[in-house]
């Protein structure tokens, strides 16, 4: 993953701008926008993300960990930062 894509969405998740969702990359629930941590990296990238910005794998890593196991984004942000696999 690119250093500088990586460092803006680490600081995006850790911003508190995105309230966080699950089960979709954005939906609007009672008039509030939410996003799951992929939806984030859609925002900064201004379209989806795709093999030229995450290896394979990542996507479905990041969706568990967000919809399944539930991290919230400072610890997802932590996740991201630290993976010397992305």
């Amino acid at each position: 993953m690119n250093p500088k894509l990586k460092a803006t969405w680490v600081a995006a998740l850790r911003s508190g701008d995105y309230r966080q969702g699950f089960d979709a990359n954005y939906a609007r629930i009672n008039g509030s926008s939410r996003f799951c941590v992929m939806g984030v990296l859609n925002d900064i990238l201004g379209r989806p993300a795709d093999e030229r910005d995450l290896p394979n794998g990542a996507v479905f890593r990041f969706v568990n960990l967000n919809d399944i196991e539930r991290l919230s984004f400072v610890d997802l942000a932590d996740v991201i930062e630290s993976a010397d696999w992305i």
